[in-house]
């Protein structure tokens, strides 16, 4: 299996967990909300034809935006982005250049390689 398809399995299981975790008690939350009600996928990846790369770049998908975004707003940060990543892979330079941007912007970003330590993040972030 390919590791493209061992991250598309990684983040199916993030969004299986974030869909069962429920968000605590907080002003600036939905009460008895999930975590996947303010959990999001950008669909940014992927291999497509010249025409739809086209059409999707017109629609403002854009190279290196990161797999999974949160919006909360919590301490200092305006949200959470998170790029899922296997084994020993790295950011691509357009990964770099986005996570360098949102961290300006505001956000925390965070490359994760496995669910225990998106787990993590995401709970601390959520309780900070």
């Amino acid at each position: 299996m390919s590791n493209k398809h061992l991250e598309d399995d990684f983040q199916a299981a993030v969004m299986k967990w974030a869909n069962l975790y429920r968000m605590p008690d907080h002003e600036d939350l939905e009460k008895n909300s999930k975590l996947s009600d303010y959990l999001f996928a950008v669909p940014n990846g992927g291999k497509r034809n010249v025409r739809e790369a086209a059409r999707l770049k017109r629609q403002g998908v854009k190279a290196g935006v990161h797999d999974l975004m949160l919006n909360i707003a919590r301490n200092c940060y305006y949200g959470l982005d998170m790029e899922l990543k296997i084994g020993t892979n790295k950011l691509t330079p357009k990964q770099v250049e986005w996570r360098d941007r949102m961290t300006r912007a505001g956000r925390l970003t965070a490359v994760c390689y496995d669910i225990d330590q998106v787990k993590e993040i995401i709970d601390e972030y959520i309780k900070s």
